[in-house]
């Protein structure tokens, strides 16, 4: 974005910006004037600079400083506004010193722009942030605007807030279980159980996933065999999207399994019961 004289947030360029005016100097209501050399100065902003006489002695002539902003451009320096001082004429050449430097006003500009959105103690104010330029103005997030992108209601949108959650124990065999659980499309499963299992190999349960919690793609839970305690072989679990579940493990006999996964659906949300 080019600088504007608007901006708030405003860089203060290099060390060594002191220059004098170039021709023809600033007659007072001038809106723009010329400066002799403005290397070190800042383009990127607009600019809060100074403007003062200097006396024989290098002094500062008193009642002659007086503080402005403006925006920088190869060496005119346009949309003078004046922040500190009186408006008055300024001579070109030596005698005129024109420096960029941090100033009351540059701490003044800063304080405005956090002003907008922060409060006196660091918080951020309420609805300080626009969401003009989000999602092209439909909607933004949780929170519900209209096509400028202003918001239409304080409250964030129910779509967010009120997720359905529906909760499913599915036996798959004697004492072989799985619960799940569906938020919006998101559905975990998770597996806590004891079952004998006589056949190791991949095989299919007769039982299926029913509509409301199948995957879109395939997914493998592995889970853990466990055995007084301790880790006796594991197992793999799989979902399949037409609701087929087919299992798998290194051993048979009588075991703790453990595992859990998650997956997207995008079935309908079942009913409640």
């Amino acid at each position: 974005m080019p600088a504007q004289i608007h901006d708030k947030l405003l860089r203060v360029g290099k060390r060594g910006t002191k220059t004098t005016l170039a021709n023809p100097g600033k007659p007072v209501g001038a809106t723009s004037l010329t400066i002799d050399n403005p290397n070190n100065w800042e383009t990127r902003t607009a600019v809060i600079f100074s403007i003062y006489r200097e006396t024989a002695e290098g002094k500062e002539e008193e009642g002659s400083y007086t503080v402005w902003k403006g925006v920088l451009n190869n060496s005119d320096i346009t949309g003078l506004k004046l922040l500190q001082g009186t408006d008055q004429a300024y001579e070109p050449g030596g005698k005129t010193v024109v420096v960029m430097h941090i100033s009351s006003s540059w701490v003044d500009e800063l304080m405005d722009a956090l002003d907008i959105t922060f409060n006196t103690d660091g918080t951020i104010k309420d609805k300080a942030v626009s969401l003009k330029s989000i999602h092209g103005g439909s909607t933004a997030g949780i929170l519900q605007t209209d096509s400028s992108g202003e918001v239409t209601s304080s409250k964030v949108s129910s779509d967010y807030l009120n997720i359905e959650e529906r909760k499913l124990k599915l036996p798959l065999t004697d004492g072989f279980s799985i619960d799940l659980i569906r938020r919006g499309d998101l559905v975990t499963v998770c597996m806590s159980c004891t079952t004998n299992v006589n056949d190791k190999n991949d095989n299919s349960f007769s039982i299926k996933l029913p509509e409301g919690w199948r995957p879109v793609e395939s997914v493998n839970m592995a889970y853990s065999l466990l055995n007084n305690r301790v880790i006796t072989g594991h197992g793999l679990m799989r979902f399949l999207p037409d609701g087929t579940i087919r299992n798998a493990c290194s051993r048979t006999g009588i075991d703790e399994r453990h595992g859990s996964a998650f997956w997207f659906t995008n079935d309908p949300m079942p009913k409640k019961d």
